[in-house]
């Protein structure tokens, strides 16, 4: 049809010399209108297509993100504040509102999964967007919903540096630790006749595979992509604040609603806040110190710079009321990283500036703790260090002046501090911490130092149960070795082989061993604490390669840091292990969020 108007008739081709000239005229006018509407069928179907990819983008992870900050909502408001008979059951309370709020937000996110795979079936796929002519829009196909997660695939990357690849293996090593186990099981063996106890860890502390299978589903579904978490850190530091001040009164000596009022004495002072025993408010208080520092010193916008301002020093001020020492550890863990990433990023001033936050709120609460004659009871180690005015003076002194130093020289723009930050720096700044922490664990051995004499007593017996749980994992048969006995199962490890020698120690039968690689170790087998460290450092190195300087993600690495850290001295727990694997999960998202969209993109 594009050439009917240059077919000549019998009258043309008899006046063909007359009118050659005429004709070649109108030849190339038809051509030119024949292109015009040619170009005009395409800016037709153009703006089409651009319409259907409009409609996308206003769906595209945005059903599945709207459910998933609808869940972080709840875990950062409801979760660690619901209290069922206050500390009474706080584990379990805590294990059901986990279990129970994940399994809701688990078959939410599917639904909303299947409305994306339908919308990108009828507006991508079936539109004729990318060089598809095949179906009308509108049109829903198995073909366009499998296209989905073709769009949404990464490549380029290695299986074993993929989280995912560790997280399978981790709950198959959780499966296999429980079913091995139940088929070793001998009829009378008191450790194996309760398979279902490794199920649901109620012989523990609820840390069961059923809590990790939900925890599996649940980093599976975060973790393939997040678009912004953003908005969650102010809803999370109002309920800190709040968390803190309950924490700040009991301190103090105000019995908050007569939290503790059926307690007894002795033991009123380990529990604190809504978080229940003090060494669990220490872990939840340093991921939120953590997450506080990275937004502080990665964010661009001066509303979350205030705010993580406000509860970095709110975080650093509680410290002292958690009476633990996984605080420092988990939050100095964080910090070092976050120097390191600092010096990459060039934001030493702003590091320096979080650290001086932290230092005042340490000084000001030592003051307040003096003059109040807050409550010591369980403060020994580094928290004795942290209660004495002097030394944090120094601290909050000389950090005052490194930060007015180096803030001076970013504002002034002068190249030195540039410059300065690089890879000389680090390894400068490394060699020294190595050569201070060799120097003070000499003097700490020295001196003998309670911190630095490692018997049964240290750490209010942790190096019984250390030790204890490397006997038992080391006198255990091959299969054992490799998986373990199963999830909570660590009670009745003790009770069987060791009952009457820790009770006559310890005063107590241990459920945990409080430090999570012998846990893993012991409980799942070799195969699992290889699972769990790979999973971790995979996630990781995914969240540091792929975030783009993003805040959110150096938050989500730098709270995960800090559990990992302050569980080499506590226990795995509803409360706050769960956190671990989501902020594992957002972060891993969120990286994963702009890696496929930069690859869509090219």
């Amino acid at each position: 049809m594009f050439f009917h108007d240059i077919v000549m008739t019998n009258r043309n081709r008899r006046n063909n010399m007359s009118s050659s000239k005429h004709s070649s005229y109108n030849n190339k006018s038809n051509n030119s209108n024949k292109n015009n509407n040619k170009n005009n069928n395409k800016n037709r179907n153009s703006n089409s297509n651009n319409n259907h990819k409009s409609v996308l983008k206003s769906f595209d992870i945005a059903a599945v993100d709207t459910v998933i900050l609808l869940y972080l909502t709840y875990l950062c408001t409801f979760y660690p504040l619901y209290m069922h008979d206050m500390y009474f059951d706080i584990t379990l309370t805590r294990a059901k509102c986990f279990i129970y709020g994940t399994a809701a937000f688990i078959i939410t996110a599917v639904l909303a999964l299947a409305l994306e795979m339908i919308l990108h079936s009828a507006f991508i796929y079936n539109s004729g967007a990318k060089g598809r002519k095949n179906k009308s829009t509108g049109a829903i196909s198995v073909k366009g919903m499998a296209d989905y997660f073709r769009v949404n695939s990464e490549t380029g990357i290695r299986y074993y540096e993929k989280p995912w690849f560790w997280a399978v293996l981790f709950i198959v090593s959780q499966a296999a630790a429980t079913f091995i186990n139940a088929i070793m099981a001998k009829k009378n063996d008191t450790i194996f006749k309760g398979i279902k106890y490794a199920v649901t860890g109620e012989r523990g502390r609820r840390i069961g595979l059923m809590m990790m299978l939900i925890i599996f589903v649940m980093f599976i579904i975060i973790s393939r992509g997040v678009k912004s978490v953003r908005c969650i850190y102010p809803i999370t530091l109002l309920i800190s604040l709040y968390m803190f001040y309950i924490a700040y009164l009991q301190h103090f000596g105000t019995d908050y609603r007569n939290w503790r009022k059926d307690i007894k004495a002795s033991q009123k002072t380990v529990f604190v806040s809504t978080i229940g025993n003090m060494n669990t408010f220490g872990s939840y208080l340093c991921i939120f110190l953590a997450i506080s520092i990275a937004v502080f010193v990665f964010s661009d916008k001066l509303f979350y710079r205030i705010m993580s301002g406000i509860g970095t020093f709110a975080g650093a001020f509680t410290i002292m009321t958690a009476k633990s020492d996984n605080v420092y550890l988990g939050t100095g863990a964080a910090l070092i990283v976050l120097f390191y990433v600092a010096i990459r990023r060039k934001r030493m001033a702003e590091w320096l500036l979080s650290l001086l936050l932290i230092s005042s709120g340490l000084f000001v609460m030592s003051l307040l703790d003096k003059s109040k004659k807050g409550n010591k009871g369980h403060i020994n180690g580094i928290a004795e260090i942290a209660g004495n005015p002097k030394v944090m003076g120094v601290l909050l002194a000389a950090a005052a002046i490194a930060s007015i130093i180096f803030v001076i020289l970013k504002l002034k723009k002068y190249e030195f501090y540039e410059r300065l930050q690089n890879r000389r720096l680090m390894a400068g700044v490394t060699v020294l911490g190595i050569a201070a922490a060799i120097i003070i664990t000499i003097i700490g051995i020295k001196s003998k130092n309670s911190l630095f004499v490692f018997n049964d007593k240290w750490g209010e017996y942790r190096g019984y149960i250390w030790k204890r749980a490397w006997k038992e994992y080391n006198r255990s048969g091959i299969m054992h070795q490799l998986f373990g006995y199963g999830n909570e199962t660590v009670r009745d490890i003790m009770l069987t082989n060791c009952h009457e020698e820790m009770v006559e120690i310890t005063g107590k039968v241990y459920d945990s061993c409080h430090n999570v690689i012998l846990q893993r170790l012991l409980t799942g087998g070799l195969f699992s604490l290889v699972a769990y460290l790979g999973l971790f450092f995979a996630s990781l190195r995914y969240m540091f390669k792929y975030s783009e300087g993003r805040a959110e993600i150096f938050a989500c690495a730098a709270g995960a840091i800090a559990y990992f850290a302050e569980a080499m001295v506590n226990p795995e727990q509803p409360i706050t292990t769960p956190f671990f694997f989501v902020l594992l999960a957002v972060g891993v998202g969120m990286a994963r969020y702009r890696r496929i969209k930069m690859h869509n993109n090219d």
